[in-house]
């Protein structure tokens, strides 16, 4: 990783469908340059997909909530099952381990207070068992997201 690199990761966090082109004229190279270089960095993990940022607001999701789990001890299958199910599960938007009182923190999103209800009920019906004690939070408003903060990173190259 080098400069340019870093400088196209940047280009790329703030607009990822830039042409090569264009990418190669901000940091001094050939369109064909870019493309291997990007080629490399997929290869290499450095980037691991290209996406867009949705408003999920505009779609219907209206709440969000922090969700953060003590769990018990229990067998590594059935921490497989959690981690497979939390990871699969359409409504929530990040899993994370955490230290200190809670061992997991989850961020969900929801249309509205039914959905949430019904959800996070069903949720801690399948995971009684794992769940040694809870705290949630509904999230208020968002002022900095990870797509903001990659692109805060790599701003300065």
């Amino acid at each position: 990783m080098d400069e340019k690199d870093l400088k196209i990761l940047s280009l790329l966090a703030r607009n990822s469908q830039l042409s090569l082109a264009k990418i190669g004229e901000q940091v001094g190279l050939s369109a064909e340059a870019v493309r291997r270089r990007i080629e490399r960095m997929v290869k290499d993990g450095i980037i691991k997909r290209f996406t867009i940022e949705v408003d999920l607001k505009k779609l219907g999701y209206n709440i969000f909530v922090l969700y953060r789990l003590a769990i018990n001890h229990v067998s590594n299958e059935r921490i497989e099952q959690f981690r497979n199910f939390v990871n699969n599960h359409p409504n929530i938007l990040m899993h994370m381990l955490t230290s200190g009182n809670y061992d997991v923190a989850l961020l969900w999103a929801f249309r509205n207070d039914e959905e949430y209800e019904k959800t996070i009920l069903d949720f801690r019906t399948k995971f009684n068992d794992l769940i040694k004690g809870k705290n949630s939070s509904y999230v208020l408003k968002i002022y900095k997201n990870l797509y903001d903060a990659l692109e805060n990173m790599l701003s300065s190259y």
